[in-house]
This record gives structure tokens, sequence and C-alpha cells, in this order.
């Protein structure tokens, strides 16, 4: 019965890959004639390096997942916070976010962990990635000012007082953020509610 169960997963994981494939082709009204021609113009060497490294992402970042969850867990075993991470990628292109909403719950459910634990440990990676983010943007703002400034006004016409707003709006969010979360440990209530809605719309 075990066995059928994973043929039976294995021929559904299959099935909504190639379902996922056939929207996407379908939603951008692909002409299979000129799909077949290019194909056979394309160099399979970038193709495969490209799937390579697209592995090796998806293998970096279940690693990362792994020493997150063995700080407040155990160790799981990285094929399958690997299989999950590349089937919430998968479901993030049908339903944006809820990728990281399913690789937790498929991970709780076959190790018996709790799963808001592990979706803690999603929230906490995304906030570095996002603070790593701001951290390189700041570094090219001071690094290359001249450049930015003159592209923005010259190349993508922005008006230079809209940027100042947004830089200005980025940083008072950031604060916000960081307010509202101090609060919310230190007071709960009202200010643990916000929070809550803040991470759930993360």
């Amino acid at each position: 019965m075990s066995k059928l169960k994973k043929a039976l997963q294995i021929l559904a994981s299959l099935a909504l890959g190639i379902g996922i494939l056939y929207w996407l082709f379908a939603k951008e009204n692909l002409d299979w004639a000129d799909f077949q021609t290019e194909l056979t113009t394309i160099n399979w060497f970038w193709i495969i390096l490209g799937i390579i490294n697209l592995q090796l992402s998806w293998l970096y970042r279940a690693i990362r997942w792994q020493m997150q969850i063995e700080a407040i867990d155990r160790r799981y075993a990285l094929r399958d916070l690997w299989a999950a991470s590349v089937a919430g990628v998968a479901i993030n292109y049908l339903i944006p976010r809820s990728g990281e909403l399913l690789k937790c719950a498929w991970v709780g459910k076959k190790t018996g962990s709790s799963t808001p634990r592990l979706i803690g440990t999603v929230v906490t990676e995304r906030a570095i990635d996002v603070l790593c983010l701001l951290l390189i943007v700041c570094l090219g703002f001071f690094l290359e000012y001249d450049v930015l400034i003159s592209f923005l006004l010259e190349e993508a016409k922005v008006p230079f007082w809209l940027f100042y707003l947004g830089l200005f709006g980025g940083v008072l969010s950031l604060a916000f953020l960081f307010v509202t979360q101090r609060l919310a440990k230190r007071k709960g209530g009202v200010f643990a509610k916000v929070w809550d809605l803040i991470i759930a719309l993360w």
C-alpha cells in the first residue's frame, strides 16, 4: 500500500508539473511551429548549465533552511527539504507566496514537526533576504551615487523629489516595522495583532 501511495504521489507530482507548463504556455498563446523551430537553434550547453545552476540555488536554500530548523528542532533530511523547496517554487507560479506555506506544511506532515514553527523559519529567512538586499542597495547608492542619480533623472525620467520621497518612505517603513516588532514583544495586545497581520501579508 505504501509503494502504491508513493507511486501515486510521484504521478500526481508529474501531472502537476505538466499541467503548470501547459498552463504557462497556453497563457502566452504560444505558436508551437515557431517553438519547435527555435528548439532546433538552441545551444543546449547553456540550457543545461542554467538548469544545474538553478538546482544548486535550490540546494543552497535547502541547506540554509536545514541549518535554521536544526537550531530550533532537529536535523531533517536534506532531500526532503530540497523536494519541498522545489515543490513550493512550482506552486508559487499558480498562487504567489502559497508555495512557502505548502513546503512548510509538507515537511511538517512528513516529519511530524510543528508547521507554525517551520513557517517562522521561512519568515526569518525572507527577512534576512530583504535585509541583505537593502544592504546591497544602500552600498550601491553610496558607492555609485552620481551614476544612479544620473540614470534616474536622465534615462528613467524619475523626478528628483520622487526619488527622495521613495527613499524616505523606505526608511520610514523599516522604522515602523522595527518599532512594531519591539512593541509586539514587550506589550502584546493590539501591537501583537498588527505584527501578526504584517507577517501574514508577508
